[in-house]
C-alpha cells in the first residue's frame, strides 16, 4: 500500500497503551516506504512472494479452477471459488480494473490475464492460510478488501474470524470510515450505516440535524477540501428554476438523471446486482431512456472520470460511457442528453432541477431522496432497504419502472426524513477524524489526485477533544461488538461516539 497508510496506521499504533507484540505487515516488497512507517511501532514484514513460495505450483490445475474455452462467460468466470472465496470475481474485477473497461471481450489474451489472476489467488489463499496457522493472529488492519491480492487476504482472515478492521477514505481529508467486516457484512458498501445506527437516529433532534447536515453537504461540494477539489473546484451551483431555463425544460417536465458509476470500478465489491456489470446495467438503462419520450433524460458520468487518468492511458480520449451510448444510438433522440464529467454545474444543481435519480448505488440516490425526489436503484450492499428509495428486485422489474416513468410528485415527507437521516449518518456521523494527525498535501505535490498526495503528521494530543477520540478509537478497536466507529455528537439525543453494537 502506499506510504499514507503506513503514516495513518503507525500514527493509530503509537496511541496504543498496549501495543502488540506480534505486529505484522503484508506487502509487495520488504522495502516500501510504508512498511518503513510502520517498522518504527515494530512492526516486521512478510511479502507476498514469501506467502506463495509455501504453496506448491500449479494449484489452479490441481483443484479445478480453470477457465472452461468450451464455455467462456462473465457468469462462468464469476461463479469460479475456492475454499469458499470468490477467486473468479477478484479476477475479473482485477482485469477490469487495471485495463479500465468494464466490458471486457473474453477473448485468448484477455482470458489469460484473468486466468494468472485465479492462479495467483488461489495461491496466496493457501499461502496466507499457512501463515495464519502459525501466527493466531487477533485482529487486522485492511483497506482494499476485493482487488487484486487483497481479496485473497481479506477473505480469508474474515473466514477464520479475525477481527478485521476496515478504513476507508472521505471526501473530507481529516476523517476515514472505520468499520469491522466479518462474513455478513463483507460485501456490505463502506459508505453505509449499520443497522442499529440507522435505527437510533430515529430518536434523534431532527431540527438539529438538518442544519449540520446542510452545512456539511455545502462543504462536500466546495473547495474546503483537497479531495473535493478534485471534481469540484470550479463547479457552480444554480437554483432549480434558473438551471431548468438554461436548458430549456418547462416546468411541468419531468426530468429524470442517470447516474453512471465508474463502469470498470469496483465490479462485484457490495451485496448483488441486477445486471451482470455496471457496463450491462448502463447500455439496458439507457436503452429503456430512448424509448421512453414522456420525460426527459440526462445521462450523468461520473465525476472523478476527470482525474483518474485512464482517459488518456486507456480510454483514448473518450469515455467508455459514451462508447457505449454510440453502439446504442448513432445520435441520442432531443430527450436524452448526456452530462459530461468536466460539465460545470454542481452535482448539487442537478439534483435540485431533476425529478427523479436513477442509479445502481450511488450517493446520489441518498441525496435525491433528501430533497424529496423519486429514486430508483439497481443494486444491493448499501441503502436499499434505507426505506426511501424505490428497489426492484429484478432486472425485469426495474426496466418496467423506467419504462413506466411520467410525470412525478415529491416522494412523501416520512421518506424524505428517513434519507436526511440516513445521509446525516453518513456524512457527520461516520467519517472520524483520527486523532493525533495534522493532514496538509505532501511535498512537492501540484495538485491532490490520489490519497498519497496527502501527508499525515503526528502531532502531540493535548486536548478534551482528542483525548476523547483517541479514547473512542481505543474503544472501538478493543471491543469486537462495535461495528462503525461514529463521531462523538453532543447534540443527538443519548448518542456517544461508540455506542453501534
Amino acid at each position: 500500500m502506499g506510504p499514507v497508510w503506513g503514516q495513518i496506521w503507525a500514527t493509530i499504533l503509537a496511541h496504543y497503551p498496549h501495543r502488540p507484540n506480534n505486529l505484522w505487515v503484508i506487502d509487495k516488497s520488504r522495502v516500501t516506504i510504508f512498511n518503513l512507517y510502520l517498522r518504527l511501532v515494530g512492526a516486521r514484514v512478510i511479502t507476498l512472494s514469501d506467502l506463495e513460495q509455501e504453496v506448491e505450483l500449479s494449484v489452479a490445475q490441481s483443484v479445478g479452477l480453470q477457465i472452461s474455452e468450451s464455455n467462456v462467460s462473465l457468469r462462468n468466470i464469476r461463479q469460479i471459488s475456492f475454499l469458499n472465496i470468490p477467486v473468479g470475481e477478484f479476477a475479473l474485477s482485477t482485469y477490469c480494473r487495471h485495463n479500465a473497461t468494464g466490458d471486457p471481450t473474453l477473448d485468448e489474451d484477455v482470458c489469460n490475464e484473468i486466468q494468472y489472476w485465479i492462479n495467483r489467488t488461489a495461491k496466496l489463499v493457501l499461502g496466507v492460510n499457512k501463515f495464519f496457522d502459525k501466527m493466531p493472529f487477533r485482529q487486522a488492519f485492511a483497506t482494499e478488501l476485493f482487488l487484486e491480492e487483497y481479496g485473497a487476504l481479506s477473505f480469508s482472515a474474515v473466514n477464520r474470524e479475525i477481527d478485521v478492521v476496515r478504513f476507508a477514505g472521505t471526501t473530507r481529508d481529516d476523517a476515514f470510515l472505520v468499520e469491522r467486516v466479518d462474513k455478513t457484512t463483507i460485501r456490505r458498501h463502506h459508505a453505509a450505516l449499520a443497522a442499529p445506527l440507522t435505527r437510533h437516529l430515529q430518536s434523534s433532534r431532527y431540527e438539529k440535524i438538518l442544519k449540520l447536515l446542510d452545512d456539511e453537504v455545502q462543504s462536500r461540494y466546495s473547495n474546503k477540501w483537497y479531495r473535493a477539489k478534485r471534481n469540484f473546484a470550479t463547479s457552480e451551483t444554480l437554483d432549480r428554476s434558473r438551471a431548468r431555463q438554461l436548458l430549456g425544460i418547462q416546468d411541468n417536465d419531468t426530468v429524470v438523471i442517470v447516474f453512471s458509476h465508474i463502469l470498470y470500478d469496483s465490479l462485484f465489491f457490495y451485496g448483488n446486482d441486477l445486471f451482470d456489470t455496471y457496463s450491462e446495467w448502463l447500455r439496458e438503462t439507457v436503452t429503456a431512456a430512448i424509448r421512453n419520450t414522456r420525460v426527459k433524460w440526462f445521462i450523468k458520468v461520473h465525476p472523478s472520470n476527470m482525474w483518474r487518468g485512464e482517459l488518456k492511458s486507456f480510454l483514448d480520449g473518450k469515455y467508455e460511457e459514451e462508447r457505449i451510448i454510440e453502439s446504442l444510438s448513432s445520435a441520442l433522440p432531443a430527450h436524452v442528453r448526456l452530462i459530461a464529467a468536466d460539465n460545470s454545474w454542481s452535482p448539487l444543481t442537478w439534483i435540485s432541477l431533476a425529478d427523479v435519480g436513477v442509479t445502481v448505488r450511488g450517493t446520489a440516490g441518498i441525496e435525491m431522496a433528501a430533497q424529496g425526489k423519486t429514486v430508483i436503484t439497481a443494486g444491493m450492499g448499501r441503502y436499499e432497504d434505507g426505506g426511501f428509495c424505490i428497489a426492484p428486485e429484478s432486472k425485469r422489474a426495474y426496466l418496467e419502472q423506467l419504462r413506466n416513468l411520467g410525470p412525478q410528485s415529491s416522494i412523501p415527507d416520512h421518506l424524505a426524513r428517513n434519507a436526511q437521516l440516513y445521509l446525516f449518518g453518513l456524512y457527520c456521523l461516520r467519517p472520524f477524524r483520527l486523532p493525533g494527525m495534522v493532514v496538509s498535501k505532501a511535498p512537492l505535490t501540484k495538485e491532490v489526485v490520489a490519497s498519497d498526495d496527502l501527508f499525515y503528521i503526528p502531532k502531540r494530543i493535548d486536548c478534551n477533544t482528542e483525548l476523547t477520540r483517541v479514547d473512542a478509537l481505543l474503544q472501538f478497536l478493543n471491543d469486537k461488538r462495535i461495528k462503525q466507529l461514529t463521531e462523538p455528537c453532543e447534540f443527538v439525543d443519548t448518542i456517544g461516539t461508540v455506542t453501534w453494537v
